[in-house]
């Protein structure tokens, strides 16, 4: 059973800019699935669906096997004890006045844990930021004292905290060099190994979606026009438009990058001259 089901989901804006149309996808127990795409997408709107912060014009949510889509603001803070987010911006994702430790302390509170107080609130904030490989310490630091990957990691901290089933990761690299991405990604799966929690990894990146996803799905202009198992796809990407952002990733070799650089600009010039063409995916 998934634990995570969008059947056929519809989201507009202003009822006339319609930024998915009829999305699908599943998410199983401890399962990474990337949802790939450009921007303008539809990516970020699909996270902001399942989190409950956009409205579904049509189609479904399921978690756990109940219908979220139409849950009112009780039922959803209710329900983010299940799931979590980890947004972009490690810089504007955290409020510079608050101490970490009040910052992650927050998810305990917002549900009115009762059981949850004092020296065992505190333990839980601890744990938390040594399970993301920073010290107990920093809970009584400020975010303005802490660099970009470590703000990120804090953040991660903070959607542990409650626990949850699920953990929407909207851009968590994009902010971020090279060496911290890499760092940000071990951490992830590392966790995924130690506490079985599932991701949905929004990323416009397809070279990062092979090191932690175990499936994937495109979108491209609200649709998702090809689904498959990770390392499968970006390796024989089938649907124009995959093939496409496979040939947009940068590569290290000069020869290989300008052999990239002329199919991506081939692409571009034939999705101009076509329609989208029919959607891909895996045989039932």
């Amino acid at each position: 059973m998934s634990l995570l089901e969008v059947n056929a989901l519809t989201v507009r804006y202003r009822r006339t800019v319609t930024a998915l149309r009829e999305v699908s996808l599943t998410v199983g127990p401890g399962e990474t699935v990337a949802l790939v795409g450009e921007s303008g997408s539809g990516k970020s709107t699909l996270g902001n669906a399942i989190l409950g912060l956009v409205p579904a014009a049509a189609g479904s949510i399921r978690f756990d096997g109940t219908d979220i889509t139409g849950f009112g603001a009780r039922q959803r803070r209710e329900l983010t004890k299940d799931i979590q987010a980890v947004f972009q911006d490690p810089y504007g994702s955290l409020n510079p006045v608050r101490t970490v430790g009040q910052t992650l302390a927050e998810p305990l509170l917002a549900h009115e844990r009762r059981e949850v107080r004092g020296a065992e609130r505190t333990a839980r904030v601890r744990a938390a930021l040594e399970q993301v490989g920073l010290s107990a310490d920093d809970a009584a630091r400020y975010p303005g004292q802490f660099s970009g990957g470590q703000r990120q990691r804090i953040a991660i901290a903070r959607a542990l905290v409650p626990s949850p089933r699920l953990i929407i990761c909207d851009e968590p690299l994009s902010a971020l060099d090279l060496s911290v991405q890499a760092q940000i990604l071990n951490l992830l799966r590392d966790l995924q190994g130690d506490l079985g929690v599932s991701y949905l990894f929004i990323t416009h990146d397809l070279a990062v979606v092979p090191h932690i996803a175990h499936r994937v799905a495109v979108l491209y202009r609200g649709r998702v026009v090809e689904t498959g198992p990770a390392r499968q796809l970006c390796s024989a990407p089938r649907h124009p438009y995959t093939q496409a952002l496979v040939a947009a990733a940068p590569m290290p070799d000069p020869v290989q990058q300008r052999a990239r650089r002329r199919a991506y600009r081939a692409y571009q010039a034939a999705d101009e001259a076509r329609a989208p063409a029919a959607a891909l995916s895996d045989p039932p």
